[in-house]
């Protein structure tokens, strides 16, 4: 058994393995703006929710296509995860999610994830 030499504090030893990124092993999270911190405002978020709303139908349609064959082969229950942000962010900004459809729903809780 080869022994590791002992290292002082201030020492470092540098080894020839590399880490490659394996697009396959990602995890999808929520991501936040800050608005999430006590007693942030919630202006910069507010702002994305509204930009997304003010899409027409068919562009939220192509954009929520876009982000689909970005996540969804990498994710499981991909659109469950946007669904379930957008919950969180309806409860976060005071938002009343009849208000939106369906797509637009999971659109805003994607725009509010990253891997």
């Amino acid at each position: 058994m080869k022994s590791n030499p002992i290292l002082h504090p201030n020492q470092i030893r540098i080894f020839d393995t590399r880490l490659k990124a394996n697009p396959s092993r990602v995890v999808l999270r929520p991501f936040h703006l800050g608005w999430q911190a006590q007693n942030a405002p919630g202006g910069r978020a507010m702002k994305l929710v509204e930009d997304i709303n003010a899409l027409s139908p068919e562009d939220t349609r192509v954009q929520y296509r876009r982000v689909l064959k970005d996540f969804k082969a990498r994710h499981w229950q991909t659109e469950k995860m946007f669904s379930a942000r957008f919950e969180e962010v309806v409860t976060s900004l005071e938002l009343k999610a009849s208000n939106y459809s369906d797509t637009k729903r999971k659109l805003i809780g994607a725009y509010f994830c990253h891997e």
